[in-house]
């Protein structure tokens, strides 16, 4: 599954697309199953859980994904331009 084709899908018509401008960008919960956007690699150890925290490869530790939905840009990727949730 894409994240073009994940069912939890939202419009965020408050911001626009840096790369064309087009507005309403999309957002979804990261489908890497991880937990705010880091898997716990420590698992196996369970006397030490969470110990061994790598960042999710779908998501890239944002736990969320952000993309323009007419031109496929993804915002979290560009540093520069990325909207956060305090940005105005």
């Amino acid at each position: 599954m894409s994240k073009y084709q994940y069912p939890d899908v939202e419009h965020d018509y408050e911001q626009e697309c840096p790369k064309c401008g087009h507005s309403p960008v999309s957002n979804a919960p990261c489908y890497g199953m991880c937990e705010s956007g880091y898997h716990d690699d420590s698992d196996e150890d369970f006397l030490l859980p969470g110990t061994s925290m790598t960042s999710c490869t779908e998501c890239n530790g944002h736990g969320r994904l952000t993309w323009c939905s007419s031109c496929g840009y993804d915002l979290l990727e560009d540093k520069e331009n990325l909207i956060t949730e305090d940005k105005e």
